[in-house]
C-alpha cells in the first residue's frame, strides 16, 4: 500500500476526530491536551525503531503519575503515528484506518494510564 505523508496525516486526523467523538466528556477534554502528529519514521534511531515496526509513540507524563508539586516545566504530551510501519502491515485503506485507530487508542491508554481492559471497559477497543 502506498500513501503520501500528507494523505496519511489527513487520515490520522479523521480517525482522531472519530475516536475523540466516541469518548465521554471527561476523557475528550483530557485528550484535547495531547498533540497528535504523523511522521514517516521515529526520529533519532529512526532506522532501528522503524525496523522494529513501531506504530506509535506517546511522549509525556501519564496523567496518574502527575503531581501538583511538579514545578519543572515540561513539553506538552504528544502522540506520533508512524506512516511507514502502518503501510507495511496494511493492505488497504480500511485496514489502515482500523490500525491507526488501534494505535491511537493504545497510545492514549499510556496517556490516561489505562490498561487494555480499562480501555475496553470504556468502549475504546
Amino acid at each position: 500500500m502506498n500513501l503520501s505523508l500528507s494523505a496519511f496525516s489527513d487520515l490520522v486526523k479523521e480517525v482522531l476526530e472519530e475516536l475523540t467523538a466516541a469518548m465521554d466528556d471527561e476523557l475528550r477534554n483530557q485528550a484535547a491536551e495531547v498533540l497528535v502528529y504523523s511522521a514517516d519514521v521515529p526520529e533519532g534511531k529512526a532506522g532501528c525503531l522503524d525496523r522494529l515496526g513501531l506504530l506509535g509513540l506517546y511522549e509525556g507524563v501519564p496523567r496518574p503519575e502527575r503531581t501538583v508539586f511538579a514545578s519543572i516545566p515540561r513539553p506538552p504530551d504528544s502522540i506520533t503515528v508512524f506512516r511507514r510501519a502502518h503501510l507495511r502491515i496494511c493492505s488497504d485503506r480500511a485496514e489502515l484506518r482500523a490500525e491507526i485507530r488501534a494505535t491511537l487508542i493504545h497510545e492514549f491508554g499510556h496517556y490516561f494510564g489505562f490498561s487494555e481492559q480499562e480501555l475496553a471497559d470504556r468502549g475504546l477497543s
